[in-house]
């Protein structure tokens, strides 16, 4: 083989390797249930909620529904850093709709909110006029 054919081989082959490379990973996709019993303390309550968290990078979106009340007062947030049994302020406030039954948002979190994220340290609580301090609750764990 000529010269010229191994230095063009050469270039394709190394094309080929560089196309093969590491890749971003794809998003991080999560179902997150929320209800009384997850509060803390906990609520006694017949309403619940569910929310779908999905992590690209350290961009976070929440999209959640619920069910038996009305929120209230300090609204629905992503909370953090909290184990599941601890409670936490309030890290990014989510935006909700009574009639739809639905909330969401996203972030963009900084380099410690990430971290919190992968320890599984933020939650997603809803807060009503009956129950302040959270009405349902649901941890976000990876």
């Amino acid at each position: 083989m000529s010269r010229p054919m191994l230095v063009l081989m050469a270039f394709l082959i190394a094309g080929l390797i560089a196309a093969c490379g590491p890749r971003e990973p794809g998003p991080t996709i999560l179902e997150v249930v929320m209800s009384g019993e997850n509060q803390v303390p906990p609520v006694e309550t017949e309403a619940f909620g569910t929310a779908n968290v999905t992590v690209l990078g350290n961009v976070m979106t929440v999209d959640g529904e619920w069910e038996g009340f009305d929120i209230a007062g300090p609204g629905v947030h992503v909370h953090g850093p909290a184990a599941a049994d601890e409670n936490a302020g309030v890290v990014f406030p989510l935006v909700f709709d009574n009639e739809a039954r639905t909330f969401g948002g996203t972030f963009t979190m900084s380099e410690e909110q990430r971290n919190w994220f992968a320890d599984g340290l933020l939650y997603i609580n809803a807060h009503s006029e009956a129950n302040p301090a959270g009405e349902i609750r649901g941890q976000i764990t990876p």
